[in-house]
């Protein structure tokens, strides 16, 4: 297949985002190793340095006010300056378009390809498709979702688990599993350790990453006079709040520290520290953070939901609970606690299953989506 030049929209790229946005930013640099062509239209962050890069990055003002955060103001300005940008770049500037995640970017996408006469192809992470509800996007999604299925030529899902939860809507031609990886190189095979290791949960402090769970489990615990091992929640989000004051009311700020997000290159150590690293969502695409964790030997409780099950294996990569289900949790929580042989054998395991999941194996199989519109 020819090389060809990309027009790749985002409306989160570094410095905005988390894991998703530097995977992104890793594939780009990727494609670029192997002779794409790359132009990027993401949003702008008002306190965004300017960019220096090997390939050009247009950032729309959106009013946007957080790294992690965005609205729906800013998401419609996106949405339009995308459009225009991508409307009037010149016609032999790019062969294809490239969307990651369907809302807002695919929409631009798709409208774009149709006023250019290009193909598109979308990537999708997880709340384009399930809106971070555990029965499914609303009707109105849907059917943005159907349209711009249809319009593209290839539909790619980071775990066959998002797959199935988007052909629970209908058909999904052309469809691709296309996993992401982990954005850190060559970390070391070693142990967390074990002097004080924590239970560790790191993400969005939101309804659909249902931390307050967690606190829950903490409570059940307590109750039997099983908190032994500290608790240590990172992020931040509208449940913050809520989080500290439900910690406070139940007694437990000397077994949970509760902190705000950490920069990027402090995940590792803090994964370092975990003795297990705790998911609690409702519903998810996959979770990159179990991953990083699984390269540092550290292994992973989850609740039991699509996306995640595709990587942890209760009782071989990880260990499973049923979902919003505290003692449950409790349960898995003071099993790996009383039982170190348990977690390094899980952490071992996880380890060997996380080699698979390689920045290479992404861009393999983006090509491979992107050979069913170029053939070799």
């Amino acid at each position: 297949m020819n090389k060809k030049s990309v027009l790749v929209i985002s409306h989160e790229y570094p410095p905005l985002g988390g894991g998703a946005g530097l995977n992104l930013q890793s594939v780009c640099g990727e494609l670029i190793n192997r002779g794409y062509n790359l132009r990027i239209i993401t949003e702008r962050f008002s306190k965004d340095p300017i960019d220096c890069r090997a390939f050009p990055i247009i950032r729309i003002p959106c009013l946007r006010k957080s790294h992690f955060q965005t609205s729906f103001i800013s998401t419609a300005l996106f949405l339009a300056g995308a459009i225009v940008v991508g409307v009037i770049q010149p016609r032999k500037s790019y062969d294809f378009i490239f969307s990651n995640m369907a809302i807002p970017a695919a929409i631009a996408g798709v409208i774009i390809a149709a006023l250019r006469w290009r193909p598109h192809m979308v990537w999708h992470h997880g709340s384009d498709v399930h809106a971070g509800r555990s029965l499914g996007a609303p009707v109105i999604q849907k059917l943005l979702l159907k349209a711009i299925w249809r319009r593209s030529f290839a539909n790619c899902f980071i775990s066959a688990g998002l797959l199935a939860r988007a052909q629970t809507y209908g058909n999904v031609p052309r469809a691709f599993v296309v996993p992401v990886a982990p954005v850190f190189k060559n970390p070391p095979r070693s142990a967390a350790p074990i002097e004080k290791p924590c239970f560790l949960f790191m993400g969005r402090l939101e309804k659909v990453k249902n931390p307050l769970l967690l606190i829950d489990a903490c409570d059940v615990l307590k109750k039997r006079g099983d908190l032994g091992r500290p608790i240590r929640i990172i992020g931040d989000g509208r449940l913050y709040g809520p989080l500290r004051d439900t910690i406070a009311r139940r007694g437990l700020e000397s077994h949970v520290v509760l902190q705000k997000n950490i920069a990027h290159a402090e995940i590792a150590y803090a994964l370092h520290g975990a003795y297990a690293l705790i998911i609690t969502s409702i519903v998810e695409g996959f979770n990159m953070t179990m991953l990083e964790a699984a390269m540092r030997c550290v292994p992973t409780i989850s609740s039991d939901v699509a996306g995640v099950s595709d990587f942890i294996k209760h009782r071989s990569t990880g260990l499973l609970f049923k979902t919003n289900d505290p003692i449950a949790l409790a349960d898995c929580m003071k099993e790996m606690d009383n039982n170190l042989d348990m977690r390094r054998f899980l952490g071992n395991t996880a380890f060997d299953a996380a080699q698979r999941y390689s920045l290479r194996a992404t861009v393999d199989a983006l090509e491979i989506a992107l050979e069913s519109m170029w053939p070799a």
